[in-house]
């Protein structure tokens, strides 16, 4: 069977994915180099799989659904905009998070340290929750100009949703962007 890219993912509620919209909308204003995540697809990662075998992903979700029992339901503010790798070689523009960080750091080790008993790679890099809100296609933008967005939004809006649930995704790619598909979830205890 062909493999499929898999991830692990925190959804944002109804009024953060609007807040979010706010700053993607300003984005979208830089121009084509600039391509913004679609509402739907807006979530906080807590592990990226890549592509594996999808009866794998029973396990998986396994993994989800212990961490998620063990984890209570917790709030998150989303605030503050950055990028990926950094303000000066702009690749991923992102919503951070200044409340709940600590919790959803403890989710993803759960998650990592479960994976890895199972034979997943451990995670390498620090642990660092945000919201992807756009991708920079090209060298050719003004960064300037995303940069005054990125300032714009140094603050506010700010928008406290509550952790209720793990989500386990497919991602399909496509002209128009990735498509999620739900595997399975795990309810937060």
């Amino acid at each position: 069977m062909k493999p499929v890219r898999t991830f692990i993912a925190i959804n944002l509620s109804s009024s953060a994915r609007d807040a979010a919209e706010s700053i993607m909308g300003d984005l979208a204003q830089c121009g084509d180099a600039v391509r913004t995540v679609h509402r739907e697809n807006l979530h906080i990662t807590l592990k990226f799989l890549g592509e594996i075998q999808i009866e794998e992903t029973v396990n998986v979700c396994r993994v989800v659904t212990q961490a998620a029992l063990m984890t209570p339901k917790f709030s998150v503010v989303a605030s503050g905009t950055g990028a990926f790798p950094d303000r000066e070689r702009l690749r991923v523009i992102w919503w951070g998070t200044t409340e709940g960080s600590e919790q959803l750091g403890a989710l993803h080790d759960l998650i990592d340290q479960g994976l890895s008993n199972l034979g997943y790679p451990g995670e390498t890099k620090k642990y660092h929750p945000h919201v992807t809100l756009a991708r920079v296609r090209s060298r050719e933008l003004d960064a300037d100009q995303v940069r005054v967005v990125m300032d714009k939004y140094a603050e506010e809006p700010s928008v406290e949703f509550l952790a209720e649930e793990i989500v386990v995704y497919s991602s399909f790619l496509g002209p128009d962007g990735p498509r999620y598909e739900v595997v399975g979830r795990g309810q937060l205890g």
